[in-house]
């Protein structure tokens, strides 16, 4: 009988062990999601192409948050004191696909992460936009403050 019980005791030890080293992920501390978390200031967004940073966005800032929401202010009119949920839907060496509220977008860090830049394509509404001029494919430098 204490075979037995000794045997059952292992062979539980064992599966609690393994089902533990099994569940255990990679906790990847440089994702996407830890290098996108701070508040960030626009160096320069450009719109289809042309410089619009000036006046429309020298005060631009987007903070990203962990709780997967971001906050904006300075991006007068598109993302005045905007705010909304972001998630990252992949990601490739300092490359990630996310999203923007529903908005597809990516972000490209550089290797010391002090900047970024963010390009995604707005199409009114998706945004808060409120006329058509402010569509196009938005290109965003950022530096991390």
């Amino acid at each position: 009988m204490k075979i037995i019980d000794l045997k059952n005791i292992a062979s539980i030890s064992l599966l609690v062990l393994l089902s533990t080293f099994i569940s255990c992920g990679d906790d990847d501390d440089n994702g996407a999601s830890s290098r996108l978390v701070a508040t960030w200031s626009a160096s320069s967004v450009l719109l289809n192409d042309f410089d619009v940073t000036l006046p429309t966005y020298e005060n631009f800032t987007i903070t990203f948050r962990n709780d997967g929401t971001y906050s904006t202010s300075g991006g007068t009119p598109v993302f005045t004191d905007q705010g909304g949920f972001w998630s990252i839907t992949s990601e490739t060496g300092n490359q990630a696909n996310l999203t923007l509220d529903g908005v597809a977008a990516s972000v490209s860090f550089a290797d010391d992460l002090s900047t970024a830049v963010l390009s995604f394509i707005a199409i009114g509404e998706a945004i808060g936009a409120r006329t058509s001029g402010l569509d196009g494919n938005y290109v965003i430098n950022l530096e991390r403050q």
